[in-house]
């Protein structure tokens, strides 16, 4: 992979359905992650915070092959704060990224770093056994089930032999949810799961990653983080502020409307929910799952 161009294949045409899935799945990340700029921020701050949490960049053993050099996929970057950090460490190694929206660096950025935009349902645009790590984070509410089973299938058909895929995704339901906020959640889940997406999805990526054949050493790597303090500490402090900005901003008007009230009415059920969760000792479960492309 040493010429990027020439291990970059062709986009294949959808089919009509596909095309309409497509539509579909556009409007639903368009309607609950818009691209704002508090909502980069929300993304940046996370990338620090999955670091002092699980008190590493990545789960799986390649530290050496990323000091020689190796090639690595982002799926869904966002602003590319993982693929940057990752950059000044590993400056030997290749470090690619995409997302269906550009917030990511276009000119000021290390010159062995790549971005482009694209949407993982169209087909991961990689030859055959390209990548030595490709990695999803915090994806669980962009695809439903199927498709982010279709989408590690085709992470594995692009992994090297003896690759690894590393997945991040927060559990839900939250750790001792208080009965106002579960209630929430429970509207949160009916509305999204009437588009196909199972928010519950992070506590099946073992089984989903074991469903494919040819992976192996499946490790995961679970972390619970209280959101109140003293209990949370500095992690559980600026997680609940990265919880806040989520539902304050990045689903508020989308939410809001599939629940139908006004933006306003969800403001004020938002801080009630909020008060409750600090009250209540509720924690996040942080779910992180790494698997090896079989020799």
């Amino acid at each position: 992979m040493g010429n990027s161009k020439s291990k970059m294949r062709k986009e294949r045409r959808l089919s009509d359905d596909e095309a309409r899935t497509q539509e579909e799945t556009h409007s639903n990340q368009d309607l609950y992650l818009p691209q704002k700029k508090n909502e980069v921020e929300r993304l940046q701050s996370m990338h620090f915070l999955f670091i002092h949490i699980f008190e590493c960049r990545f789960l799986p053993p390649i530290e050496n092959k990323l000091k020689d050099g190796a090639f690595v996929l982002d799926i869904g970057c966002g602003p590319g704060t993982w693929i940057l950090d990752m950059a000044s460490h590993y400056p030997c190694s290749e470090f690619y990224g995409f997302d269906i929206h550009v917030v990511f660096p276009s000119q000021i950025r290390p010159p062995n770093t790549h971005f482009k935009q694209a949407n993982a349902l169209d087909g991961l645009a990689f030859d055959n056994d390209s990548f030595d790590l490709v990695r999803m984070s915090s994806m669980l509410i962009s695809f439903d089930e199927q498709q982010y089973l279709g989408v590690l299938r085709d992470s594995f058909r692009i992994l090297k032999p003896g690759g690894y895929i590393e997945l991040i995704e927060s559990e839900i339901p939250l750790v001792n949810e208080g009965p106002i906020f579960q209630k929430l959640l429970d509207s949160f889940e009916s509305l999204l799961s009437s588009k196909g997406i199972d928010i519950r999805l992070a506590q099946k990526l073992e089984s989903l990653v074991s469903s494919i054949d040819g992976f192996t050493s499946i490790q995961t790597d679970r972390r619970i983080t209280m959101l109140n303090e003293p209990e949370g500490g500095i992690s559980g402090k600026l997680l609940m502020q990265t919880i806040d900005e989520f539902f304050q901003s990045s689903v508020a008007s989308g939410f809001a409307a599939g629940l139908g009230l006004s933006l306003e009415e969800y403001m004020k059920h938002w801080q009630v929910c909020k008060d409750e969760i600090v009250t209540h000792g509720t924690g996040l479960a942080l779910r992180k799952v790494c698997a090896q492309k079989r020799f």
